[in-house]
């Protein structure tokens, strides 16, 4: 099920931003993320989704602990993100800050901490939250399944002769 959140955040400076997001998980293993500032898509994406990105980690790994799923390793963003479809929109009440004259990237630094703030803010409900950390343990376990085969494969490469008897299985 999507989850959808939208809020306004403010900064010390006074700098306001509303930010809405909202996003849910495919069957995909990467993430799928659209951005927009002030109304325009920022394909290249910027601090703004580097500041959803953290936050949304930080959560995850708050709720995992929380929840006993884990206890002194956090997860990786990259296996929290996998299969992550994410829509997100600012409106900053200051001039957006862009990394080129396209506008394909934002670069505001506060817009990194406003939306952080934002995220931060989000509370799951237990049902959304069970679903959640059940996509990303069966991730989790998937990848450690694959990082214990690499190993396995580099000790049989490296192994020499000692090891014949592993690649014959």
């Amino acid at each position: 099920d999507p989850v959808d959140y939208s809020t306004t955040t403010e900064n010390d400076d006074g700098e306001t931003c509303d930010v809405e997001y909202a996003f849910a998980y495919s069957k995909r293993s990467y993430e799928d993320i659209y951005s927009f500032v002030n109304g325009g898509y920022t394909p290249h994406d910027g601090t703004h989704v580097t500041g959803f990105k953290t936050a949304y980690t930080s959560l995850i790994n708050k709720l995992a602990k929380e929840n006993d799923l884990i206890k002194d390793k956090n997860l990786s963003g990259d296996i929290i993100r996998k299969g992550l479809v994410l829509v997100l929109s600012i409106k900053m009440s200051t001039r957006p800050m862009f990394a080129e004259q396209t506008k394909l990237t934002l670069n505001s630094p506060s817009a990194r901490a406003l939306v952080s703030k934002a995220v931060g803010q989000l509370t799951l409900d237990k049902r959304a939250t069970k679903q959640i950390l059940d996509k990303i343990m069966i991730e989790q376990k998937a990848e450690e399944a694959a990082q214990r085969k690499r190993e396995a494969q580099e000790k049989i490469t490296k192994g020499g002769k000692n090891l014949n008897a592993l690649r014959d299985l």
